[in-house]
């Protein structure tokens, strides 16, 4: 049996595409050694991290019968004899088995995502309470605003007329013909009471 395996292969016995697999060995959570290939630096993988990773982060157990089925063999010449190694047929008890794991790798995903879901939805609510908060405390401090700028023109207006009120009445008090309509003013209402 092999000792290494290249990404193709690994990709096939974990039924996940090559992209994943270099996910994977990019978040470091499958272990590889990197070679040069004839296409260009290659990723290979030894069959021990293979299974720990299997086992600790895809929850399958992967034996030497799995790699072996799954993992189609090279044509191995020798000089006894041209054959090629025919591949072995997929026992159904380790079809069983990796199809039950997959089962129970797919209602685990869609338990993950009906619970991001419902995370989601709810955060999305908050969100949209805050933001309706935030405006109606928007609108509330444009409306303040307005009638802070109203009252400071009311307040101008008034404290204008006021000013020109005490200056006419500063004008006249010290006046004659005032001070003599003021006694007149005085005199009458006295008579009329």
């Amino acid at each position: 049996m092999k000792e290494k395996l290249s990404i193709q292969e690994v990709a096939q016995i974990l039924n996940r595409s090559t992209k994943s697999i270099r996910n994977y060995v990019k978040s470091g959570k499958l272990q590889s050694e990197k070679i040069n290939g004839s296409h260009g630096p290659e990723f290979i993988f030894r069959i021990d991290e293979l299974r720990n990773f299997a086992q600790n982060y895809l929850s399958l157990a992967i034996d030497n019968k799995t790699v072996e089925s799954l993992v189609k063999p090279r044509k191995t010449t020798s000089t006894h004899s041209s054959k090629a190694v025919a591949p072995k047929e997929l026992s159904l008890s380790n079809f069983a088995d990796k199809l039950i794991a997959l089962e129970a790798e797919k209602r685990k995903i869609i338990e993950d995502y009906a619970e991001y879901k419902a995370q989601l939805a709810f955060k999305m609510g908050q969100m949209e309470s805050k933001l309706k908060l935030l405006d109606t405390a928007r609108s509330e401090r444009n409306k303040l605003k307005q009638k802070i700028r109203y009252l400071e023109q009311k307040t101008t207006k008034q404290l204008t007329e006021l000013d020109e009120l005490q200056k006419a009445r500063s004008f006249y008090e010290h006046r004659p013909w005032f001070l003599a309509w003021k006694k007149y003013k005085s005199e009458n209402a006295k008579v009329v009471a």
